[in-house]
């Protein structure tokens, strides 16, 4: 239980999040982050995909 409760801790951290979060909070800042990241755009492509790993982690855990 407490490294499930670490492994989203840190998914929050990547996305840039707050422990209190609505759903549509999530969805606005991975957006915001992916366009940012994102290597046609000029991002990086491993920060790209720590942030859409970060994504499918919350959403799983939290039921999105």
């Amino acid at each position: 239980m407490q490294n499930s409760i670490k492994i989203i801790q840190n998914a929050l951290d990547t996305l840039q999040l707050p422990q209190l979060i609505t759903k549509d909070d999530i969805k606005k800042q991975y957006r915001y982050l992916s366009k940012k990241r994102h290597p046609d755009l000029g991002g990086d492509i491993k920060e790209f995909q720590k942030v859409n790993k970060a994504h499918k982690l919350i959403k799983k855990e939290m039921g999105l």
